[in-house]
């Protein structure tokens, strides 16, 4: 998909994608902006906007998952230090537990997925 440009929206359309990204509902976005929600209603059906708008909020996605890649060996060592920790609450422990395999177990069903994709490209390149 290309790249879409914000620069093409107008400057009161930029102003209604700033706050329908950084606020928590439609009619915080409209008391944030002073554009009324009949207008981000508006804006949001107009399908430049809209796909503005869906970028951006896929933007913020990918960068909040960027940040969890970078905290995830933090999270493993803190799940296995509450495993090992004699004096942690059982709960805890198991919760840890429950975690940490569940992680494993979908990294292995990705690491298939992966494989078997693979597969499935290298016969299709074939034909």
């Amino acid at each position: 998909m290309a790249e879409l440009s914000v620069k093409s929206l107008t400057a009161r359309q930029a102003k209604a994608l700033s706050a329908l990204l950084t606020c928590s509902s439609l009619a915080d976005a409209a008391q944030a902006s002073g554009i009324p929600e009949r207008t981000l209603y508006r804006y949001l059906r107009t399908p430049h906007f809209a796909d503005c708008y869906r970028e951006a909020r896929g933007e913020q996605v990918r960068q909040a998952v960027a940040q969890m890649q970078r905290v995830a060996e933090k999270a493993a060592a803190t799940l296995e230090a509450i495993m090992a920790d004699p004096m942690a609450k059982p709960t805890a422990r198991v919760m840890a537990a429950r975690t940490v395999l569940d992680t494993a177990l979908r990294a292995v069903e990705i690491e298939n997925l992966e494989a078997r994709l693979a597969a499935i490209e290298a016969k299709v390149e074939t034909v």
